[in-house]
């Protein structure tokens, strides 16, 4: 719903205390990696140029990782605020516990997020599984399954 939300010049606290990441320098911005669209993936033009989608934008459904051009991605997130606020309720209006924490929010918004234990980078277009994660995997293994019956995981 709020990839498909409008809710115009309206924003929160939460929305406007957001900082966005400095642009890349034109030196930097040569050296991004593109992605090459294709029949399956025509590519963010395809939305950006359609104006009936003028508001649309990707949304991931853990804790609401917004992904959009620069120029877009504040409509994108308050969107995403605002619906929440629509659907789960408006703080200090709704007897319920609030839908999002300030005390959680990050204002800092960058061509990086750490999404279900990956690292994102849409200036590379990378996805890394960080060391912490794959070491917290060997130990499961080493520990849980083939340590009582293998001995240790070779590594």
């Amino acid at each position: 719903m709020a990839s498909a939300s409008d809710f115009g010049p309206i924003t929160t606290d939460l929305s406007e205390s957001k900082v966005l990441a400095t642009p890349p320098s034109p030196r930097a911005a040569l050296q991004l990696a593109r992605a090459t669209p294709d029949d399956k993936n025509p590519g963010a033009a395809l939305l950006l140029n359609d104006p009936t989608r003028c508001y649309a934008h990707s949304s991931f459904v853990d804790d609401t990782g917004n992904a959009h051009i620069r120029s877009r991605i504040v409509g994108a997130i308050t969107n995403s605020i605002l619906l929440a606020y629509v659907v789960f309720g408006f703080p200090s209006e709704d007897q319920r516990a609030p839908c999002l924490y300030p005390f959680k929010w990050t204002p800092q918004v960058g061509f990086t997020l750490r999404f279900l234990g990956y690292l994102l980078d849409t200036r590379t277009m990378t996805v890394q599984w960080p060391e912490d994660k794959r070491a917290q995997l060997a130990a499961m293994l080493d520990d849980k399954w083939l340590a009582p019956s293998l001995g240790k995981f070779p590594r």
